[in-house]
């Protein structure tokens, strides 16, 4: 920890990357939910899926 520049804090790519990842959890499970809410509603998932995308 000691030889990283303090320009650059060694949590800041870490942080960035969590973040990132929870950003894409979130997003999927958005999707899956609209995804099951239309097979549920509609029996046609594929074409929800498509619309939203």
């Amino acid at each position: 920890l000691a030889r990283r520049p303090a320009s650059h804090p060694p949590d800041q790519r870490q942080d960035s990357a969590v973040t990132y990842v929870a950003l894409c959890v979130v997003s999927a499970i958005a999707v899956k939910k609209r995804f099951c809410l239309c097979a549920v509603s509609t029996g046609k998932a594929c074409r929800c899926v498509a619309a939203q995308m």
